[in-house]
C-alpha cells in the first residue's frame, strides 16, 4: 500500500471515502515500516529456498541484519527505532542467539564449510576456534564411518569379479594383531601418510585457500573435493540440511492437493509416487 500511495490517494480522497484516508504522518509511518521490513522479506525468501544451500547463510545474514540494517540511527523516527528494537529482540528470542548457538550449532558449522563465510567475522577468536574444532571433529567421525562402508563395497566388488571370472581371489582382512604389529613397525610419518592428511591440517589449508566462489558452495566443493576429502564429507553433510521446514511443508501442501476425496483410497506407496512425480515434473520443465 505504501508503494502505491500516489495511486491510492486520489481514490481515498473521494467525498464518500474520507474515513479511509490516511494522514501524511500515517503514510510516512507506513513507508518507514516498509523500509525496515524489506530486508526481512528477502531473508525469509532466501532461507525458504530448496535449490540452494540455505543453512550456511543463516547466521551470517542474521548477524549482518542486526549489525547493519537493524542498528538504530540518530535520524530514525520513533516508530523506526521501536520497530528495530523489537525485531532484534524477536530474532534473538526465536533463533536463540547465544553463546551455545555460536559455538557448536549446525548453523555455525555450515557457515564454516561455506567458503564465503569460513572466516566467521561475526564471532570472536575463542568462539571461532571452537567452531573450527567442531567441524574438524565432525569430519573425522564421518571419515571413520565411511571406511568400513568402503571396505565392504570393495569386498563385494571383488566377490562379484571373481564369480564372473570363475577364479576366486581370496583376500583376508588384517587381524587386530597384524594391525598392532604394523603400527609398532612403521613410523609416525608412515602411519599418517597411510591415513591421509589430518582433518585439522585440511582445515588450516582450507582457511588459507583464496579460491573464488563463483557458483555457490556446493559447486565449489565439487571442484575442490580432492584437495580436502575429509572436509568435503562434512560439507556435504552440513550443506544438504535446509535452514527451515518450508520445503517439507510445501510437500505436505502438494500431497493435500493430490490426495483429494476421489483419491483417498490410494495406497501409501502410490501416494508417494504421485507426490514425487508432481514435485519433480516442475524441475524437468514439463
Amino acid at each position: 500500500m505504501a508503494r502505491n500511495s500516489s495511486a491510492l490517494r486520489p481514490q481515498l480522497h473521494g467525498k464518500n471515502e474520507r474515513s479511509l484516508d490516511l494522514t501524511t504522518a500515517q503514510w510516512n509511518m507506513a513507508e518507514d515500516i516498509l523500509n525496515v521490513l524489506k530486508p526481512m522479506v528477502t531473508l525469509t525468501e532466501l532461507l525458504s529456498e530448496e535449490d540452494n544451500a540455505s543453512l550456511s547463510v543463516t547466521i551470517p545474514m542474521l548477524a549482518n541484519l542486526k549489525r547493519r540494517h537493524l542498528a538504530i540511527a540518530e535520524d530514525d523516527s520513533p516508530t523506526t527505532k521501536s520497530l528495530k528494537a523489537k525485531l532484534v529482540e524477536e530474532i534473538d528470542h526465536r533463533w536463540q542467539i547465544n553463546d551455545r548457538l555460536f559455538e557448536s550449532s549446525l548453523y555455525v558449522q555450515a557457515a564454516v564449510v561455506d567458503p564465503r563465510f569460513k572466516l566467521l567475522p561475526f564471532l570472536d577468536d575463542g568462539k571461532r576456534d571452537k567452531a573450527y574444532i567442531c567441524v574438524s571433529q565432525l569430519a573425522d567421525r564421518l571419515n571413520a564411518a565411511q571406511r568400513p562402508e568402503q571396505g565392504q563395497a570393495a569386498g563385494e566388488r571383488n566377490t562379484t569379479s571373481s564369480d564372473e571370472e570363475g577364479e576366486p581371489v581370496p583376500k583376508k582382512g588384517k587381524t587386530d594383531k597384524q594391525r598392532d604389529i604394523e603400527m609398532l613397525l612403521c613410523g609416525e610419518d608412515e602411519e599418517k601418510e597411510d591415513q591421509g592428511a589430518d582433518s585439522k591440517d585440511e582445515m588450516n589449508d582450507y582457511l588459507q585457500d583464496h579460491t573464488k566462489v563463483d557458483s555457490g558452495p556446493l559447486a565449489w566443493w565439487e571442484k575442490n573435493e580432492d584437495r580436502y576429502p575429509k572436509l568435503a564429507r562434512a560439507a556435504k553433510h552440513l550443506l544438504s540440511i535446509p535452514a527451515t521446514s518450508t520445503p517439507s511443508e510445501q510437500i505436505f501442501s502438494k500431497a493435500g492437493f493430490i490426495v483429494n476425496k476421489t483419491k483417498s483410497s490410494l495406497l501409501p506407496k502410490n501416494v508417494d509416487k504421485l507426490v514425487f512425480l508432481c514435485h519433480n515434473m516442475e524441475r524437468l520443465g514439463k
